[in-house]
């Protein structure tokens, strides 16, 4: 990222055989759009030099083309007076059951600490948004959604009842495909059918035991499906007529 902060200005320490090269990379690094993510911000906290750092990436990134973006789970790893001088921008994706301290950072109105309860997290129909954007013409508030494509959920679900079903279909397949397979059975989630299974293999087993049969016996119905299909795909590419019923 140090490379980003470079001005024509600094072309008086290149020697003269390298200048017109440097001349001209200068340019193109100048001309890119750039932009640096701080995730994790709470890192930086107690950190005096860190925050300095960052402070001044806001203060002058904007000559150098660079755009900030900083993520906490937080809000008071924040300062108040950071987001009131440099924050223009601002997405709120959860909130803690006691929305004051959050609303009290980012200066929420009543109506959008409202709305604050409604951010419930990601889900089948995407994950809720608060944005606050203050433009050159004014505030704006916007309620979104941010729709993400079933497969994604399936690449980065953190449940152990769909990662025991995932893991197990990787095992036997491409990952894209696993999750493309996942995402049209089971649709979000398999957590709720795993957990029926497993009540009723509860005589039987141990809770645990009933939930990790639940989910080999879930990833087991889609392997013997996806083999049935790709041995039905293999004899119709020979020359075999697909029978009536089957699978494509």
């Amino acid at each position: 990222m140090g490379q980003w902060f470079v001005h024509t200005d600094d072309l008086v320490h290149v020697p003269e055989r390298y200048r017109a090269h440097h001349t001209e990379r200068i340019r193109e690094i100048q001309e890119d759009p750039k932009f640096a993510i701080y995730d994790e911000f709470h890192r930086t906290n107690g950190s005096i030099p860190a925050r300095r750092v960052v402070d001044r990436d806001a203060r002058e990134g904007g000559k150098f083309n660079i755009r900030l973006a900083i993520a906490s789970q937080v809000p008071t790893d924040f300062d108040r007076e950071f987001l009131e001088e440099h924050v223009a921008t601002r997405f709120i994706l959860s909130a803690p059951e006691n929305t004051r301290p959050l609303a009290e950072t980012f200066g929420l109105h009543a109506e959008e600490e409202r709305l604050l309860k409604e951010l419930n997290g990601p889900g089948p129909h995407g994950s809720p948004i608060l944005a606050l954007l203050d433009t050159r013409e004014g505030p704006y508030r916007l309620f979104c959604s941010d729709p993400v494509p079933l497969e994604w959920l399936w690449a980065f679900n953190t449940t152990s009842e769909d990662r025991a079903v995932y893991q197990r279909l990787v095992q036997q397949m491409p990952a894209s495909e696993a999750r493309a397979l996942a995402a049209a059975r089971f649709g979000a989630s398999a957590k709720a059918l795993i957990e029926d299974l497993a009540r009723s293999n509860l005589q039987a087993q141990s809770s645990d035991g009933a939930t990790e049969a639940a989910a080999g016996q879930l990833a087991q119905s889609v392997l013997a499906q996806w083999h049935r299909d790709w041995v039905l795909r293999a004899l119709e590419s020979l020359g075999y007529p697909k029978e009536e019923g089957d699978a494509a």
